[in-house]
């Protein structure tokens, strides 16, 4: 056995979307290991079995259940690299139903990234919340990975204002209240998103 840690359904994913890329550590623990030979076996047959479920004549119900127990397709492409998100819901400019952000003197603002969308919520600066800063970070799609758990930090003006990590479920909180522009860096295992500076 190698020293290597067995490896993760997302990578033994990854070798079989591109069996030719080089990793040597992942070659010696997969020829040394009969668990892990295994494991990618029975992703490669399941792999393997789908298009015959997803045959334009099999039944609807078939086809809606076979496309729920898919392998994520994220897996096969994770977050990774930098990312710029783009706002796609300024509650300043749209009144919409289910908005958190309070009446007049908080905000509300949705951005996109790839297959994630980042929530950002600023309080009422009347608030007296000790975290008027929050937001979270989710896939859009239920077959999406987690992004989290991931460092936020907050800038202003080119400076660190403030630091958070968040939840496993992609939640964050930070204590800061910025008064003028700002905008959030969230940074995980291999990627970062950014955000466009953000107007309060």
């Amino acid at each position: 056995m190698t020293g290597r840690a067995h490896p993760t359904w997302a990578e033994l994913l990854q070798r079989l979307a591109d069996p030719v890329a080089e990793s040597p550590d992942l070659d010696a623990h997969m020829e040394a290991c009969p668990e892990c030979r295994a494991r990618l076996d029975l992703a490669r047959r399941a792999l393997e079995a789908l298009p015959e479920a997803l045959d334009p004549g099999a039944p609807d119900t078939w086809r809606a259940r076979a496309e729920r127990r898919a392998v994520p397709r994220g897996l096969l492409a994770p977050l990774r690299g930098g990312h710029e998100a783009s706002v796609v819901f300024d509650s300043a400019t749209e009144r919409r139903a289910g908005v958190r952000a309070g009446f007049e003197g908080g905000r509300q603002w949705l951005l996109a990234t790839g297959p994630f969308e980042l929530e950002i919520r600023l309080g009422d600066p009347l608030e007296a919340s000790p975290y008027p800063l929050s937001g979270q970070l989710y896939p859009v799609a239920e077959a999406e990975p987690a992004a989290g758990p991931f460092r936020v930090r907050l800038d202003v003006e080119g400076e660190t204002r403030g630091e958070a990590s968040s939840e496993a479920s992609g939640e964050f909180l930070l204590r800061e209240r910025p008064e003028g522009p700002f905008r959030l860096v969230l940074a995980g295992d291999g990627w970062e998103v950014a955000t466009p500076v953000l107007e309060p």
